[in-house]
């Protein structure tokens, strides 16, 4: 078992945040989440709104992009030497005085994963709590609101008369000859696979191969915007599930939306007569 100096709990703003922090010091540090990316709680569900605290239209104001915020947070941490372990829900901290450690109990899809840590950073957001306890600290208090959205076609900023949080492009936001010398550089950005938020096979690709080895099409899509568009995915999702497929080496009942469980397809996926597990109609009988 590995012995790690700092081990965070929760990969949302704050806990990326921290692990980056500590990157910058001589220390063994890993990150623990219970969900299969970064930013999935209250990180990734707010307005992105950066304001001074007592009002929120003042100079000091601006909008951000709370996923690509925590994900570049993380990746960059993650660079640095930082572990991200996903699909790790704590269930117990125990202090184990002799090894002047504690020592946690993960589950994962696989069983039960103990980790060895000297310190322990508790950046698990909503279930802040829980952690908490866990560590001996109880009754920790943790107040939640809940607020409801609109969201709204590109088309419509322009009849609105009051601040609305925009949603950050990129591809998109490129000059004509920006695009052009994009594709002249790597023929990737000349394929459109997201045509409603025009995101191109390069920043699919990128998002696929992104340091944190985060595949869900979920993931591509924080990573990218593609699947935001009018079409929901109608267009572009079963494109990504086919690159993340050939780029990755898995295999179509093995690629998930976002959570563990959540799979694209279950059972027999597409006719191949070419299949190694085809029967006599073609059909991938391959079962999970």
């Amino acid at each position: 078992m590995e012995r790690w100096d700092v081990t965070v709990i929760g990969a949302g703003v704050e806990g990326s945040a921290v692990a980056r922090e500590l990157s910058r010091y001589d220390l063994a540090v890993c990150v623990l989440e219970k969900e299969l990316d970064v930013a999935c709680g209250n990180s990734g569900r707010n307005t992105g709104m950066l304001h001074a605290g007592f009002t929120y239209f003042v100079p000091s104001s601006g909008i951000l992009d709370p996923m690509e915020y925590t994900i570049a947070l993380a990746e960059n941490a993650c660079q640095n030497g930082v572990k991200f372990f996903f699909d790790r829900k704590v269930t117990a901290i125990e202090r184990d005085e002799e090894a002047d450690a504690y020592r946690i109990s993960a589950e994962t899809a696989q069983g039960t994963e103990t980790f060895s840590t000297k310190w322990v950073v508790n950046c698990a957001g909503m279930y802040a709590s829980q952690i908490s306890e866990m560590l001996g600290y109880p009754n920790y208090p943790v107040r939640g609101f809940k607020g409801e959205y609109f969201v709204l076609d590109k088309k419509a900023g322009a009849f609105l008369k009051i601040p609305v949080y925009p949603a950050l492009k990129r591809f998109y936001d490129m000059t004509l000859e920006e695009q052009k010398a994009a594709i002249e550089a790597d023929p990737n950005y000349g394929e459109i696979v997201c045509r409603c938020e025009t995101v191109t096979r390069a920043e699919i690709l990128r998002a696929i191969h992104n340091p944190l080895g985060v595949h869900t099409v979920t993931g591509i899509k924080n990573r990218t915007r593609a699947t935001m568009g009018r079409c929901q995915g109608g267009y572009c999702e079963t494109r990504i599930t086919e690159m993340i497929e050939q780029e990755l080496g898995v295999d179509p009942v093995d690629v998930r939306f976002s959570k563990e469980g959540s799979w694209m397809f279950t059972g027999a996926v597409r006719k191949d007569p070419t299949a190694t597990n085809a029967n006599a109609d073609g059909e991938d009988v391959t079962e999970r």
